[in-house]
């Protein structure tokens, strides 16, 4: 796994140039689907039924906005993934965070699960520790910027 962070979205490495390439163009033509939970492309088989239906539970009966450059995403444009990267609320990101975990939880507790680098980058549990353990200050005010991530699977 590549060690380092991008100087330009100050991301770790590891969150790039995976098993899906590095763009929507890429993913797709490998194949691979986008999760709306974890706003990154993966291999069909580095996702599981567990993680459809956390899809669907992440967002039912929750709305939040998804904007790019002032514009505000549908649900049906989100599913796509084809964009770099989306502003969002600070309520989405515990909601995200929490999910996440759920996915780590599963992978520990069967180790035949596969898991992404993004997913098992300690670098991702520890920023939401932080931003829900600790004072977000105007964090919940002024939306969090999601990028989409092209992690390996393992």
């Amino acid at each position: 796994m590549r060690e380092g962070a991008d100087e330009k979205t100050g991301l770790p490495l590891s969150w790039s140039h995976g098993d899906c390439g590095n763009s929507p163009a890429d993913a797709q033509a490998l194949g691979c689907r986008y999760s709306i939970v974890l706003h990154s492309w993966l291999p069909q088989d580095c996702l599981t039924d567990d993680d459809m239906e956390d899809e669907k539970l992440m967002y039912d009966g929750r709305s939040w906005p998804y904007e790019i450059n002032g514009k505000n995403l549908t649900m049906d444009e989100l599913h796509l993934g084809d964009y770099g990267h989306f502003t969002t609320t600070f309520d989405w990101h515990v909601v995200h965070c929490m999910y996440v975990w759920k996915r780590i939880h599963r992978a520990a507790l069967d180790a035949s699960r596969k898991i992404d680098s993004y997913t098992a980058n300690f670098h991702h549990t520890n920023h939401c520790v932080k931003m829900i353990g600790g004072d977000p200050g105007g964090m919940k005010d002024s939306g969090t910027k999601i990028f989409v991530k092209y992690p390996i699977c393992a």
